[in-house]
């Protein structure tokens, strides 16, 4: 059954070079009491001049630092106390779990939310929904949000300078994601060729696919040398607000498919590859197993991972350091699976397409 649900964009998008210093004028806007989260890294790198451009505009704030996974109680408790401080506006700065929470934190409590970004390795900043972890990491729902992120304000300069272009190349895994894992979900509900928004996200996705294949070799190296750069700031916009919107356009987050189930099945069972790789390196990975799925030749497999390789993520199961025993080769395509429901012929094919990511 295809099920349609609301459309939710953001209200603002702020991304420049030295984009922190809108930070007080934007919040000013949605109230004058702001509970930040943030992680020690984040804030160690953004925090002197968001707190600069907030005293600048007479907004009082209380910060929170962040740790572990975006759960239920850690977004209970952000919210509470964020109720203690009599916050207006919830502030996220960091990466997908610290957004991610920020976000859950502020639509079930309702608050304004004003998301930060300060690496461009997922869509989060933008996206209309929270990936819900279990304590210890493992992916267990999404939670689609009923209000849209009132703002996101991205500092270029954090993410050219500050970040590695190890973090620039896993938002690009994750963004790639989005194009074959629609196509599949279009090709298994007909409902959905017939969507207007469906049809948007498609054309969305493809124009951001091939930027990515124009733009992320020099983008991520630019980052690599500390450099900021046109491509830099495309592919900063592609990760977060490109992918992000097209999450909204194909109705919140219901096109994930193969591709992010491979990364969910990784958080459950093979505990040391998640410690150890990027969410977008490891969907990168679940993409060319969602390409061979979704009937691609071989010749635009291996032209994906030669894409792959020229940003340095991984192509094999070895690049993630995991062993391609049968056994583990079983537990990636039964999980997957079962996330799909798909019947028995579809479960041989998916235990078969795993070749495509053996050595």
């Amino acid at each position: 059954m295809c099920k349609e649900n609301s459309i939710g964009l953001i209200s603002k998008y702020i991304q420049t070079s030295g984009g922190l210093e809108a930070v007080g004028r934007e919040v000013k806007q949605l109230g004058k009491r702001a509970f930040i989260i943030g992680g020690q890294t984040a804030l160690r790198v953004s925090f002197d001049k968001i707190e600069q451009s907030l005293k600048s505009e007479g907004i009082d704030y209380k910060v929170h630092i962040f740790s572990g996974y975006c759960t239920i109680a850690q977004i209970n408790r952000i919210g509470e106390e964020a109720n203690e401080f009599n916050a207006n506006v919830i502030i996220g700065i960091g990466g997908g779990t610290v957004l991610d929470t920020a976000k859950a934190a502020a639509d079930i409590f309702s608050k304004k939310i004003v998301t930060i970004p300060t690496t461009a390795a997922q869509c989060a900043g933008y996206s209309s929904l929270s990936v819900i972890y279990s304590d210890d990491g493992v992916v267990l729902d999404n939670m689609f949000l009923k209000h849209k992120v009132d703002c996101v304000i991205i500092d270029t300069n954090i993410i050219a300078k500050k970040c590695p272009s190890r973090m620039l190349a896993a938002g690009i895994g994750n963004g790639m994601a989005k194009y074959p894992e629609i196509q599949f979900r279009m090709a298994s509900c007909s409902k959905l060729k017939k969507s207007s928004s469906m049809s948007l996200a498609m054309q969305v996705v493809k124009f951001t696919w091939d930027k990515y294949i124009e733009m992320s070799r020099k983008a991520v190296k630019d980052v690599k040398d500390n450099c900021n750069s046109q491509e830099v700031e495309d592919m900063v916009c592609a990760n977060i607000v490109l992918t992000g919107m097209t999450s909204s356009l194909a109705n919140s987050g219901n096109q994930s498919a193969i591709a992010h189930y491979f990364y969910n099945c990784i958080t459950k069972f093979f505990k040391e590859q998640q410690a150890k790789f990027f969410h977008g390196e490891l969907v990168s990975l679940g993409v060319l197993l969602q390409m061979k799925i979704n009937g691609c030749s071989n010749a635009e497999i291996e032209q994906y991972k030669n894409f792959l390789r020229s940003i340095n993520l991984p192509t094999t199961l070895r690049d993630i350091q995991l062993d391609a025993a049968e056994k583990n080769l079983r537990i990636i395509a039964q999980y997957v699976a079962s996330k799909i429901k798909c019947g028995e012929e579809d479960k041989k094919l998916i235990l078969n397409s795993m070749q495509s990511i053996v050595p």
